[in-house]
C-alpha cells in the first residue's frame, strides 16, 4: 500500500471520529442549553406565534404528550374553527413571568390574556425533552374539548 493511500485511509478515519463525536456533542441531551433563559426564550416565542395567530408556529412548541394526542393539520383546524366562535376577542397573550423547578426540568410559564374583564391569567406548563423545552398550553385545541366550553355556552 502506498504512502498516500494510508494517509488518506487515516485522514478519512480522523474526520469520521471527528463527526461522529460532534455529532454526539450537539445532540446529547445532558449537553443542550438549559436554564430559565433557554426555557423563557422558547415560551416568548410560542407566545409570538400565537398573538400572530400562526397554529403551525404554536404546534411545534407544543409538548410530545400534546403532539401525540393530534396532528399539526388537526391541530391548526381546531385552531381556527375554536377562533370563530363569535364571542372571542382576538387572541392575545402577553408574558408576565417563570418559574423553573430546581433542576429545570418543567416549570411554568404566566400570561396575562386580552380580555373583556382586566386580570384574566393563563398558565402553561414547560417540560424539557428531546433536548429542548416545550409547553403545555392549548390543551383544549389539541383535544379538541373546546367544542365542549361552546356547548356549554349555549
Amino acid at each position: 500500500m502506498s504512502k498516500r493511500k494510508k494517509w488518506s485511509i487515516a485522514f478519512a478515519g480522523v474526520a469520521l471520529l471527528v463527526a461522529v463525536l460532534a455529532g454526539f456533542l450537539l445532540t446529547h441531551p445532558a449537553l443542550s442549553p438549559k436554564g430559565e433563559p433557554y426555557a423563557e426564550k422558547r415560551v416568548l416565542a410560542m407566545a409570538e406565534a400565537a398573538n400572530e395567530n400562526d397554529p403551525a408556529k404554536v404546534y411545534d412548541f407544543l409538548t410530545k404528550e400534546l403532539r401525540d394526542i393530534c396532528s399539526k393539520e388537526e391541530f391548526c383546524k381546531n385552531w381556527e374553527d375554536e377562533r370563530t366562535y363569535p364571542y372571542l376577542i382576538p387572541f392575545w397573550i402577553f408574558f408576565r413571568g417563570i418559574e423553573m423547578e430546581p433542576g429545570n426540568e418543567q416549570g411554568s410559564a404566566k400570561f396575562e390574556r386580552a380580555a373583556r374583564l382586566p386580570g384574566q391569567f393563563e398558565e402553561y406548563g414547560i417540560v424539557y425533552e428531546n433536548g429542548g423545552y416545550y409547553i403545555d398550553a392549548f390543551r383544549t385545541i389539541a383535544d379538541g374539548s373546546y367544542v365542549e366550553i361552546f356547548e356549554r355556552l349555549s
